[in-house]
């Protein structure tokens, strides 16, 4: 009896060390809700790698009509459903990248994209037309969220770029 005794007895005092130990855990300030809706519960937009294209579509005379597509991914890591809200995409185009002059093809804008929980990745796609003369390269740069209307976790790779030469 003595013998299991001092048993319940290490018992006892095991449990109330574990108890303590969470105690002490518990006893550690938590993030804020405002941290944590910071750091997990934004969207983020991005184009993904193949995530733009320039297709000939016809011809008029000897120039190329040309689409643009732009696929514009939402990602978040958040187990809640969380909406980018409304935004644009631009493209522009330039026959010079160097010059830094760039030339608006068109915008389009996006009403919505909701990614979270069991979704965490959704796409949309923008189409835009061009027409460049034969003979002639066009580069195309691609601004997603250009006027920052979205809160985004990585504000860094709204930009995406493709070439096309009219042959």
């Amino acid at each position: 009896m003595k013998q299991h005794m001092s048993s319940w007895r290490m018992g006892i005092g095991a449990a109330t060390l574990v108890c303590a130990g969470f105690g002490l855990a518990w006893a550690k300030p938590a993030p804020t809700p405002a941290t944590r809706l910071e750091i997990k519960n934004k969207v983020d937009l991005a184009i993904p790698v193949n995530g733009m294209k320039a297709t000939k579509t016809g011809v008029a005379g000897t120039d190329h009509k040309v689409r643009i597509d732009v696929t514009v991914r939402a990602t978040t890591r958040s187990m809640l459903k969380i909406c980018s809200g409304p935004f644009k995409v631009k493209v522009e185009s330039t026959e010079d990248p160097t010059t830094g002059t760039w030339n608006l093809v068109g915008t389009a804008g996006i009403a919505d994209i909701c990614v979270g929980g069991a979704k965490v990745a959704k796409s949309e796609k923008r189409s835009f037309n061009d027409t460049v003369p034969a003979g002639s390269f066009r580069k195309y740069r691609a601004t997603i969220d250009f006027l920052d209307q979205v809160n985004e976790s990585n504000e860094t790779n709204n930009v995406e770029s493709i070439g096309y030469v009219a042959h």
